[in-house]
């Protein structure tokens, strides 16, 4: 299950990450006991606190990096997703750089070797919440892999073509 594609705004001074719906997440709380300070000074409630999977687009160069785990308050007035750089460097190993004028905008590089590129300021990037796969799934998936393996061995490890024809 995953979320529509957002345009999110990444910013350096913010210390949680906000969403305006829970749409691509599995929530892990509602109702948290916390009131939250935005922009124009108002306090907000959130209806939850969540955990997704942020898939992020680069346009330029059309990669798409996955950030597990990411935890997220949700309340419908919070106009758009707001990705805080802090909690990406502190929890999910990002690094942002900013660049100013001419070229203004900046990067986010991840700890796997791969950059996301926004434009701005306001910063923004294309991303798409996903719910996290559960540890069942996670078993599932490498019990397949062990069956596959399984009777690779067992047909006397024959080529790749020949275990293609078998699926």
């Amino acid at each position: 299950v995953q979320s529509p594609s957002l345009s999110a705004v990444v910013d350096s001074g913010a210390e949680i990450v906000c969403l305006p719906t829970d749409e691509g997440c599995r929530v892990l709380e509602r109702n948290p006991a916390l009131d939250i300070r935005v922009a124009n000074s108002a306090t907000v409630q959130p209806e939850s606190l969540v955990e997704t999977d942020a898939h992020v687009y680069d346009g330029e160069t059309g990669v798409t990096t996955v950030v597990a785990g990411v935890q997220a308050y949700v309340s419908p007035h919070f106009p758009s997703a707001l990705l805080s750089s802090p909690i990406l460097s502190a929890y999910h190993g990002a690094e942002l750089r900013l660049y100013r004028a001419p070229r203004m905008g900046g990067e986010m590089l991840w700890a796997n070797g791969t950059s996301t590129a926004f434009v701005g300021p306001p910063y923004r990037v294309q991303v798409v919440f996903c719910v996290p796969a559960t540890a069942d799934v996670a078993l599932v998936s490498a019990g397949q892999q062990g069956l596959v393996q399984l009777w690779h061995e067992r047909l006397c490890h024959p080529c790749e073509g020949v275990m293609c024809r078998l699926h």
